[in-house]
């Protein structure tokens, strides 16, 4: 039985080929490479030379998953992805603080409501069910109360 030793050139090896197909984190990347095996030492070579290659960058990395998912959800649901994803929070908070568009992001719950609402009569259940569908894709209160009152209110208060 032949036994592989693990070094820092296969760890460097692996993470290249991890890092190939799709952008990520340095977190998801020190988390690969430990589960593959490399100890803490090659894990943190490998690392650093991803990140002196700008192979990881965790600034671009949260400034295209914000490009790429604002039109889908809002500020709060982004920044907890980044976050779970091991974006460090005071990139997760400049790069948000950049890319802060209020018009944008009711747009975007504007155009998640028409399609939760479209050809059905709209009642107090499906209200209910906006509301709850707004917030789970991190909407702020402010952007779901303002898009009930424009779906939901029978068009009276225009």
């Amino acid at each position: 039985m032949a036994i592989r030793l693990k070094n820092e050139t296969n760890a460097v090896r692996r993470l290249d080929m991890y890092l190939s197909t799709v952008q990520r984190t340095e977190m998801q990347a020190r988390h690969y490479l430990i589960k593959q095996g490399y100890t803490s030492e090659e894990v943190n070579a490998a690392i650093e030379k991803a990140i002196k290659q700008g192979v990881i960058n965790d600034r671009f990395f949260a400034e295209e998953y914000v490009r790429i998912h604002s039109a889908k959800y809002g500020k709060i649901k982004l920044r907890h992805n980044l976050l779970k994803k091991g974006v460090p929070p005071e990139i997760v908070d400049e790069v948000l603080a950049e890319n802060e568009d209020v018009e944008e992001e009711m747009a975007a719950a504007c155009r998640l409501a028409e399609k939760i609402l479209e050809g059905k009569v709209v009642d107090y259940k499906l209200c209910a069910r906006l509301a709850r569908r707004l917030q789970s894709a991190g909407f702020s209160t402010t952007i779901v109360v303002a898009v009930l009152n424009k779906y939901c209110n029978d068009g009276s208060s225009d």
